[in-house]
């Protein structure tokens, strides 16, 4: 059982809501993604939530609404990307309904939040920000100042305020019956406020918590949502590059020199330079969906036994059925399971990555867990994503990207599955809708370079590019395929190889003996 019966944050910032959703404790509630500029700005706001987007609203970011009159700003459902029409003006009449839904949602918030005090036993948590105040609140007088609101407002007592600061300053001399005051090293980045440092925040909940939370159990919680995600089937054919034969065979060429058929098909190539090593006899892979790629391994003779693990049962079914048509079900065997971290004999010949490692919530964890895996004389093989974290993209990948899209005509800019027009600039995705829908996704992936280095530093890498044909082209792959569109896209992937050539890669392969 927790101490508390419900977990708020009313701000500053969305970092607090990050943290706590990562506990798997967050309590939706009105200021729960909110910019918050100040304790006037807080109070105020609870006061009379009806009058936040009373006047003088504009927008910021990529769907933030900020209000000047009562310095707080929110995400609205629409991408303002999106409200852009063919030239380039904007569409105001979506502007203006995405608004409306952030003012209704926010009047359901403030209902909600009014029952969350009526029931009581609720944690209050703020994150204070001294340096963005225009008024001079000390963390104790805004920590006052927002319990005598709260009380005033809600009428109760039943509740605790957590105010954390930042840096070695600690305030625990300060606390009251009410109030708490704890610090944390460092805080995320103003504009990424997601990239937290969850264990940090692991070990200041952990007082505030009735049960033993570890970051095993975080873990846990993370990988039951991703097997849940990934369990769901999902349609991309002509929206992924990995569904194109021209550019498989241009990843091909990047990958082992010749611009061999089949996705795949480089890998194999590349692992036959290991001629006194094959067939590899024992091998393991995790993170397999339905062990398409390990399978070919083995029908190629590279591979002579799998272990394959995987988080998502419907996958691992899926794989049974495929290796039985294949005739290799004697071949491999599969786990419904994470093993990283967990002991494991160093007895396997061969570990592969291929497009999982960068859904590892910790990579230099499962790096290392691979080199153990490995006997003397083992090869380490990896295929992935080594991009940004949680596709954080850089100011020159969306330049790039969005300079590529701006030159297509609109017909290419349509969603060949929804016929949905794609936007010519590219933008950085919600770290917020991205764990909600799948924790895993490029969980640590900007790390996969840094901590390959120190894990296998002989390894061999080869960048294979992607910054065209993996996010230029993302969900509109399939509108190149037609005679003419080839030239096209073959001066496209040029580009992409060009640009991979000058340190702009998003995918790489690395092979390393041990």
């Amino acid at each position: 059982m927790n101490k508390y019966k419900k977990y708020i944050s009313l701000g500053f910032n969305c970092e607090v809501s990050f943290a706590l959703e990562n506990l798997g404790i967050l309590e939706a509630s009105l200021f729960s993604w909110a910019d918050v500029r100040g304790t006037t700005a807080l109070i105020s706001g609870l006061k009379e939530p009806e009058k936040i987007f009373s006047k003088g609203v504009t927008q910021y970011s990529s769907n933030m609404f900020f209000c000047e009159y009562s310095k707080i700003g929110f995400h609205g459902r629409l991408n303002f990307e999106d409200a852009k029409k063919d030239d380039g003006s904007i569409n105001d009449e979506m502007i203006n309904n995405s608004l409306s839904e952030l003012v209704t949602r926010l009047k359901h918030l403030s209902e909600k939040q009014k029952k969350i005090f009526e029931e009581g036993s609720v944690l209050v948590v703020i994150k204070y920000f001294a340096d963005i105040y225009e008024e001079s609140f000390t963390p104790e007088e805004s920590a006052k100042a927002i319990e005598s609101a709260l009380r005033s407002i809600y009428r109760t007592d039943d509740f605790t305020i957590l105010l954390v600061t930042e840096g070695a300053n600690d305030y625990r001399n300060c606390d009251t019956d009410r109030i708490k005051f704890r610090s944390i090293a460092n805080f995320s980045p103003r504009k990424n406020a997601g990239n937290i440092n969850k264990y940090a925040w692991l070990e200041l909940f952990k007082e505030f918590m009735g049960e033993d939370i570890t970051a095993e159990k975080i873990k846990q919680d993370q990988i039951s949502r991703a097997a849940d995600y990934w369990s769901k089937p999902r349609g991309v054919q002509g929206t992924r590059w990995w569904t194109n034969p021209t550019i498989i065979s241009h990843v091909n060429k990047m990958i082992c020199g010749r611009p061999l058929v089949g996705i795949g098909a480089g890998i194999h190539e590349r692992l036959k330079q290991f001629t006194d090593l094959l067939p590899f006899k024992h091998g393991i892979s995790v993170g397999v969906g339905n062990g398409s790629k390990e399978i070919s391994l083995v029908k190629a003779g590279i591979v002579a036994s799998f272990d394959l693990y995987e988080i998502s049962g419907a996958r691992i079914e899926e794989g049974r059925r495929l290796a039985e048509k294949m005739g290799v079900s004697s071949h491999v065997n599969f786990f419904l399971d994470d093993p990283i971290g967990k002991p494991i004999k160093s007895n396997y010949d061969f570990v592969y990555w291929d497009s999982s490692l960068h859904h590892m919530l910790n990579v230099s964890n499962a790096l290392q867990w691979s080199r153990d895996c490995l006997k003397e004389g083992g090869i380490f093989c990896m295929h992935d994503f080594i991009g940004p974290s949680r596709f954080q993209w850089s100011d020159i990948q969306l330049e790039i990207a969005s300079r590529v899209r701006n030159i297509f005509p609109s017909h290419y800019l349509v969603h060949p599955l929804s016929s949905k027009a794609i936007p010519t600039s590219l933008l950085r995705p919600s770290i917020v809708e991205m764990i909600k829908a799948d924790p895993s996704e490029a969980a640590d992936s900007s790390n996969i370079l840094l901590s390959l280095g120190k894990t296998f530093p002989n390894a061999e890498i080869t960048m294979i590019g992607g910054l065209i044909y993996h996010l230029a082209l993302n969900d509109i792959m399939g509108n190149f395929n037609h005679e003419g569109d080839r030239v096209i896209l073959d001066s496209l992937l040029l580009l992409d190889e060009i640009l991979a050539k000058n340190g702009e890669s998003l995918l790489a392969v690395a092979i390393a003996q041990v």
